[in-house]
């Protein structure tokens, strides 16, 4: 036995005889840091392993001593967990978690020859070296996060993909300190919270990788916590902590030394304890100081490799050898002796997706875990991942039942253990029926549509910032920094930026379009945030569509910048002349708050928006085809295209040319022309490039010369490569735009040299909508249509014409051949179009003459592609955050999450019953009127609406789901917990007319105060308090019938939400008018069924309304009746039909006032 001196740490014992080369069997166990947290972590071993469970008993018990949830509910669960208190416990759970560990690796007599922490983790390791106990070191820890201030209060941390020294030299100005040294690669830095927007953007423009850490709530070892430090210090002062030498050998980060049973001293300890949380971590130096230790196995206690990858990067660097290993490893390989597994795992299933996996990504097989997660581990994205398990459903002869969600697996273990029950017929469930549609076609028209305004949204408007796309082209680094300015500037306000594109005094083509796209590119790479408001202005004479095609381009790029983006709004505004600005911005003003239109026109004054029409399908046989006839179809050897021409030639036997890009022996190719070819022998291909206008003009030029003529051009040209913006590069901009747009224009400019009959460009309906990933594909298909139209109307004029067909996505061919997409695309509820229907609405529009752009659209397609497009966070403290994927084409069953709090819904202190607070009725009712006017862009009539259990609000938030799910005649809303609140049916068809009301004559008069007295009684069953105390007298005529009056001017804020905040109230207060007709000292009522409620939002609301309740009768179990509200004149502005409010309490007494039956009968 040698005694080998180290550089730093003490002498340790090496047994010269063990080693030969390298022994992997000398371990080194690291514990990880902060970063190995995160909520539902090792939950299944946690159900599997008893170890576990034990010690996480033991921390829930003393988590009761610091009045602490469970510990366990971090991993069982975590929503439990209220956010301020989320870190404490979350460092709690991970120092628990990683000594159940621990101890479950020396159960299976897997030692460590010595045990280090990175960072956090060294709380842990010393325990597990056995100087101080798990019950000792878990209120240190406590403390220590206890002493810590608020989130992010003191700073951040960022990890940066460098090192230390191109660090300095970067950020040398910068507030800023090195935190960890993590390996040669990463080094991670605590900034202030001031400095952390600029330091990012630093890192940015000089193409440095990083990452704010937003997980991690404090700027640690760093300078940023001497204070916590000295409360640490001072808390200690007096209190012994016992401490003993240590069993294992451990290696702190602190001291940078070895801490063994030679060198032990307490002082020691105490030392890591009080200067942990601001020591740089040297991670690089501990571990290569380890390795001199002759430890060259380094095992994670954890399930993934986080920082044992650093361990390997700086030992590989190197030269040196090094094995890494994880805890996960052993616990899966000795589950089952363990707990006696009854599911092992399904190798089959296993390896089927392992070759999957391969051949879709190229990954090698062998390196792929079982409890890999897809997108976080491997890397796959969601389309992979579909088309992934639907190749192995087929090889496997699986076939998916019902509940088939690829959202649904995260992990390969998921889909194994879905797998296998799908293929034993576990759940017995139905095979997924298909969607039924009924595509129609449709044209978009102006309808003229007044801007809706009221007197209390103009406040809060906010400024506008303009920016001139000339600008954007002449000068955008200075537009860029500018605009990151003032989001730097708007973000410390706390205010939403209104941003004005002005698109005038600028001549635009194909190269100025695409030089917009990379700036926005490089704008949301910069910026960071989504949280603004967009309006692309224009004027011009306009296009049947409104704005030129240059115009419309930009909107489709901007629509699918927003589904990437989904907490910003974008709207066009066109005027057909040009106005001053004064004029322009003042309309600008109110439409930044109008969000029920997405493209609007002003023409002449008056304000258009654009709804879609259904085509009537009259056959036009305007361009006659017949076996003499000439077609050229662009693209039209595969895909749609070519399904297309199919059809066309086995009805007319024409003379067909398809053109298209491959060359040789293309199977594909081949087999189609041979297939078009059995009943049609004048198939002919060319193989040339359709973005060449000479090669193209040679062509029309040869089949000119040969034919005499081309009656019909079909154009199914263009590509998509799907990527978020920010991750596109320039060549994806250039092939995607290029592809699509410049054969179009070639074809456009050809037809008016050679004065073809019909040209016919396919385009596709997402260019009206947007798509999340789809940006240069969408606004080249909305410049092709654009310019299609445009070019009509010259066409026009010597007896040809232009149209454009804009296709949904098809079932199972062109994008949607591909698997993993038409999975997703079923998934997001998307309409398919099947082949024979596509054939069925082309013939139309084949031979017709129209030449406005042709949309096929299914009957709920424009409301479900259109609703991602609203301004969802404008509405956020009514309906809750959006937690549907937000990047879906569509969205028919939106899904939100509302927090129902004092914090936020302050309204809720002033609704009690028997001094618990609840929920208004008129709040559910108005979250269904928010959500449909979002869908249906008015107002719906509300029916059958119950509200089946009241949401009791008491200390803590109460969750709840907003769903809407479409049910063909009407739309279901429903507001649930683990039960259900509230339910109702939405319909969008409101035409019906407004009643008109005759106000009563007064005879007698309740002021406010005496009205209220009966309801604000400490000992009353019901409390109205200043936001709900909204009638300011009521008025009784001589036949005793009620009226109260509501001053809008008075009426306190509640949401601050504009129209919204007087729905609440003015529902709530027609519930007041039917309760005030029963108010008498025996009972109280409350609202629970409505069979009907309108709102009739062309009314004009005058500053005093009126709450009138009619057809009141009294039964057994409560009251029934009707209510509305009417302005000055008696118009109706919301009405309740079948009103059914039930008794809850006898009523025990009041002081001060008389009730309205008293006023009657006095």
């Amino acid at each position: 036995m040698n005694n080998y001196k180290g550089y730093y740490f003490g002498r340790y014992g090496i047994s010269m005889d063990e080693y030969l080369g390298v022994d992997f069997s000398r371990r080194c166990f690291i514990f990880p840091g902060q970063g190995g947290a995160f909520p539902g972590m090792f939950k299944e071993e946690y159900l599997n392993f008893k170890i576990i469970q034990d010690k996480f008993a033991q921390a829930d018990l003393l988590a009761k001593k610091f009045n602490l949830p469970k510990i366990s509910d971090y991993v069982l669960n975590p929503n439990k967990i209220k956010k301020e208190i989320l870190p404490a416990v979350a460092n709690l759970a991970l120092f628990t978690l990683e000594l159940a560990i621990f101890d479950i690796l020396k159960s299976l007599k897997i030692y460590p020859k010595i045990v280090t922490g990175h960072s956090f983790g060294e709380y842990a390791a010393i325990v597990a070296a056995g100087i101080v106990s798990f019950e000792e070191m878990f209120e240190i820890v406590y403390y220590r996060d206890h002493f810590c201030p608020s989130t992010n209060f003191a700073g951040f941390m960022i990890a940066v993909n460098t090192d230390a020294k191109k660090l300095k030299t970067i950020l040398n100005k910068e507030d800023y300190y090195i935190s960890n040294l993590n390996s040669p690669k990463q080094t991670a830095i605590s900034v202030s919270k001031n400095a952390v927007d600029n330091i990012s953007k630093i890192l940015e423009e000089k193409k440095i990788r990083h990452k704010i850490l937003y997980n991690i709530p404090q700027p640690y070892h760093s300078p940023y916590l001497n204070d916590v430090k000295k409360r640490m210090e001072k808390h200690f002062q007096h209190k012994e902590i016992s401490c003993k030498a240590p069993e294992i050998p451990i290696f702190s980060s602190v001291l940078n030394k070895l801490i063994d049973k030679d060198n032990f001293q307490k002082k020691d300890i105490k030392n890591i304890f009080l200067n942990q949380i601001i020591t740089k971590v040297d991670f690089i130096s501990q571990i290569e100081n380890i390795y001199s230790l002759r430890c060259f196995n380094f095992l994670e206690i954890g399930n993934k490799k986080l920082f044992s990858v650093f361990a390997d990067d700086i030992l590989s660097s190197a030269g040196k050898e090094v094995k890494i290993e994880l805890a996960s490893d052993f616990l899966k390989k000795n589950n089952e002796a363990i707990i006696g597994s009854k599911n092992p795992i399904n190798s089959k299933l296993f390896s089927l997706i392992n070759k999957a996996i391969g051949k879709i990504t190229g990954y090698e097989i062998e390196k792929i875990s079982i409890e890999d997660k897809f997108q976080e581990d491997l890397g796959i994205d969601s389309i992979k991942k579909a088309d992934i398990l639907l190749t192995v459903l087929n090889e496997a002869n699986i076939r998916p039942g019902e509940d088939f969600n690829t959202s649904e697996f995260v992990s390969v273990k998921d889909a194994v253990s879905y797998l296998e029950r799908a293929e034993k017929g576990i759940p017995a469930k139905s095979a997924q029926l298909a969607k039924e549609t009924n595509f129609k076609r449709y044209v978009f028209s102006p309808v003229e549509t007044p801007l809706k305004t009221y007197p209390w949204d103009e406040e809060g408007s906010g400024k506008l910032f303009a920016v001139d796309i000339a600008d954007i082209l002449g000068k955008s680094k200075d537009v860029l920094g500018k605009m990151a300015a003032l989001f730097t500037k708007k973000r410390a306000e706390k205010e939403r930026p209104n941003i004005i594109l002005q698109a005038d005094g600028v001549e635009l083509d194909f190269n100025k379009i695409q030089y917009i796209f990379r700036f926005f590119r490089k704008l949301v790479n910069t910026i960071k945030t989504d949280d603004f408001n967009l309006i692309l202005l224009s004027s011009g004479d306009p296009t049947g569509s409104g704005a030129s095609p240059y115009i419309q381009c930009i909107m489709s790029f901007l629509k699918s910048l927003k589904k990437e983006s989904p907490g910003m709004f974008v709207k066009s505004i066109h005027f057909n002349k040009t106005k001053d600005a004064k004029t322009i911005l003042d309309i600008t003003a109110k439409e930044t708050r109008d969000f029920s239109a997405i493209d609007v026109l002003y023409k002449d004054g008056k304000r258009f928006v654009f709804e879609p029409k259904i085509i009537k399908n009259k056959k036009q046989e305007k361009v006659d085809l017949n076996k003499e006839s000439v077609i050229l179809a662009i693209g039209g050897a595969k895909g749609i295209t070519f399904l297309l021409v199919k059809k066309i030639s086995q009805k007319y036997r024409p003379i067909i040319y398809l053109v298209g890009r491959s060359v040789g022996k293309n199977k594909l190719v081949s087999a189609n022309i041979a297939e078009l070819k059995k009943e049609n022998h004048k198939i002919y291909y060319k193989t040339l490039d359709a973005c060449d206008a000479i090669a193209m003009e040679g062509l029309f030029s040869e089949i000119i010369k040969k034919h005499k003529k081309i009656d019909l051009v079909i154009n199914g040209a263009g590509t998509v490569k799907i990527a978020f913006l920010k991750d596109k590069t320039d060549e994806d901009i250039d092939y995607e735009f290029n592809n699509k747009v410049i054969p179009a224009s070639n074809i456009l400019n050809l037809s008016l040299k050679y004065k073809l009959k019909r040209i016919i460009n396919f385009s596709s309906v997402i260019s009206k909508y947007g798509s999340a990933g789809q940006s240069i594909y969408t606004s080249a298909n909305a410049l092709v249509s654009g310019l299609t139209e445009e070019a009509n109307l010259v066409l026009k004029k010597i007896g040809s014409s232009a149209i454009t067909v804009h296709f949904p996505p098809w079932d199972g061919v062109g994008m949607t051949g591909d698997k993993g997409v038409l999975q997703k695309l079923k998934e997001y509820g998307a309409s398919l179009l099947k082949p024979e229907k596509a054939n069925e609405l082309f013939l139309f529009d084949l031979t017709a003459s129209n030449s406005k752009p042709v949309y096929y659209l299914d009957d709920y397609d424009d409301l479900f592609c259109n609703f991602p497009l609203n301004n969802l966070r404008q509405f956020e403290l009514l309906i809750g955050r959006l937690i549907t994927d937000p990047f879906a084409i569509a969205m028919p069953k939106p899904v939100f999450k509302k927090y129902f709090d004092f914090s936020k819904d302050v309204y809720l202190k002033d609704h009690k019953i028997n001094g618990v607070s609840y929920v208004p009725a008129s709040v559910g009712i108005s979250m269904f009127l928010c959500l449909g006017n979002l869908y249906f862009k008015k107002f719906p009539i509300l029916k059958n609406i119950v509200i089946q259990n009241p949401i009791v609000v008491k200390n803590e938030p109460v969750e709840c789901l907003f769903e809407a799910e479409n049910k063909n005649r009407f739309h279901g809303f429903s507001i649930k917990s683990n039960i259900t609140h509230f339910y109702g049916e939405a319909e969008g068809n409101n035409r019906q007319k407004a009643l008109h009301y005759d106000l009563i004559k007064p005879e007698k008069e309740i002021v406010k105060e005496d009205f209220y007295s009966d309801f604000n009684l400490n000992d009353s069953i019901l409390f109205y308090g200043p936001a709900f105390q909204t009638v300011s007298k009521a008025l009784i005529d001589k036949g005793g019938n009620l009226c109260l009056v509501v001053d809008n001017s008075k009426l306190f804020p509640v949401l601050r939400l504009g129209i919204y905040d007087k729905l609440i109230q003015w529902i709530d207060v027609l519930f007041q008018a039917l309760v005030a007709t029963a108010l008498n000292p025996d009972f109280k009522i409350i609202p629970v069924r409505i069979s009907k409620l309108s709102v009739f939002s062309d009314t004009k609301i005058s500053s005093r309304v009126y709450a009138i309740p009619s057809a009141v009768k009294f039964t057994a179990s409560g009251l029934e009746g009707n209510a509305a509200l009417v302005n000055e004149k008696g118009e109706t502005i919301v009405e309740m039909i079948g009103v059914f409010m039930k008794k809850i309490g006898e009523h025990k007494g009041r002081r001060g006032g008389l009730t309205i039956k008293e006023y009657k009968n006095e």
